[in-house]
């Protein structure tokens, strides 16, 4: 009976810090402020608008229907856990953690402006920017249906085997 209170306990624990790991990532990635300010303006006809700002190759932040990679997000952490290379110098050096990376999913899908926001050295930083780099197309995300480039915030952890 001890035993599986002490089992209980710490599945707890564990499924306690997991969701207080997980909801410091997502309000660090969304907390994250963007380059340039931008002024969303919400009128009665906004659909000629819109459709303006999307060819004017403005980029939203935040859309109702956002990007997605192509198969989903189990095929986006198989891409990155299949094409991402540990750095030789952070494994020497012992550097663990996570990459914060933004990127603008265009119209069309492709990735472009792919930039740093927090990096953690030791060529883990160049090592998430080449996989986000030469990742497929994502499905664009979407504003009152017209398809708009949208800027996207990930995180990429970096944490070596455990000795």
């Amino acid at each position: 009976m001890m035993m599986l209170t002490t089992e209980k306990n710490a599945l707890a624990k564990r499924s306690c810090l997991f969701g207080i790991a997980l909801v410091a990532t997502l309000m660090l990635v969304f907390s994250c402020a963007p380059d340039e300010d931008h002024e969303l303006i919400l009128e009665e006809d906004v659909s000629g608008e819109l459709a303006l700002r999307a060819s004017s190759g403005e980029v939203f932040d935040l859309v109702e229907t956002p990007p997605v990679p192509n198969g989903g997000y189990e095929a986006w952490i198989a891409y990155l856990s299949q094409n991402l290379i540990y750095p030789d110098k952070a494994k020497q050096d012992g550097i663990e953690g996570t990459v914060y990376l933004s990127f603008v999913v265009e119209v069309d899908g492709s990735i472009q402006g792919v930039e740093i926001l927090r990096g953690i050295g030791g060529g883990c930083d160049e090592e998430a920017m080449r996989v986000v780099k030469n990742a497929p197309d994502w499905e664009p995300g979407k504003q009152r249906d017209q398809t708009v480039n949208v800027r996207m915030r990930v995180p990429i952890k970096f944490q070596l085997p455990e000795a």
